[in-house]
């Protein structure tokens, strides 16, 4: 679903919304399915590292509904490779960033846009649209997915989430941290087991 609707927003369309909901939930999909196949499976058929995972798994009960993907990614990180995973590299931006548009999608509320008073170029008094640096909207311009929005023109999360761009950069940022997790994983039965109906191809972005 979330390729269909990357692969279809060619024009400023809600297709992009879509893309950005189902490629959250395929990132958390493969998360839990990864933690739930390892608690399942007998500790002695596990090689260490994923009998280490079942431990902590199980220790801190790790698919409880409440722990956070990026806890589980971390947890998932120092059982397979021994140290923490450094958040702040690629794909894990990206990743927040998803998800905090996810969030704000399927718990939407009233948006509130902040202006400021201004003078156009002509000395007519008007209001001009504040960007918070750290708004969903500006972290989306910093990343180079989207334009930053003129601040003559109000534009709303939802107007900027239409543009085709969204879509496609949703739709990639899940097959990178999925080929990422799949890359830790230390068995190769593994690796195809749980990888064998993830796309691996990454989409081409449309032009800014």
């Amino acid at each position: 679903m979330a390729k269909r609707s990357a692969e279809d927003s060619k024009v400023y369309q809600p297709g992009a919304i879509i893309s950005v909901v189902f490629a959250a939930m395929a990132v958390e999909g493969f998360v839990n399915d990864f933690i739930g196949e390892v608690s399942w499976t007998q500790v002695d058929k596990l090689d260490p590292p994923l009998a280490l995972l079942r431990e902590l798994a199980s220790a801190i009960d790790l698919d409880a509904r409440q722990t956070s993907l990026f806890l589980k990614i971390q947890v998932i990180h120092v059982a397979l490779i021994g140290t923490r995973c450094d958040m702040g590299q690629p794909p894990f931006q990206d990743l927040d960033v998803l998800l905090g548009l996810r969030n704000a999608l399927v718990h939407s509320r009233p948006e509130k846009l902040k202006v400021v008073d201004a003078i156009t170029p002509d000395g007519v008094p008007t209001h001009h649209q504040e960007v918070d640096d750290k708004s969903l909207v500006a972290r989306l311009a910093k990343l180079g997915i989207v334009p930053a929005p003129p601040k003559e023109v109000l534009t709303s999360m939802f107007a900027v989430l239409h543009h085709p761009r969204v879509a496609v950069w949703a739709y990639n940022t899940a097959i990178v941290t999925i080929k990422f997790l799949v890359t830790l994983i230390p068995s190769p039965g593994w690796q195809a087991m749980l990888s064998v109906n993830i796309p691996t191809m990454q989409l081409d972005m449309p032009p800014l």
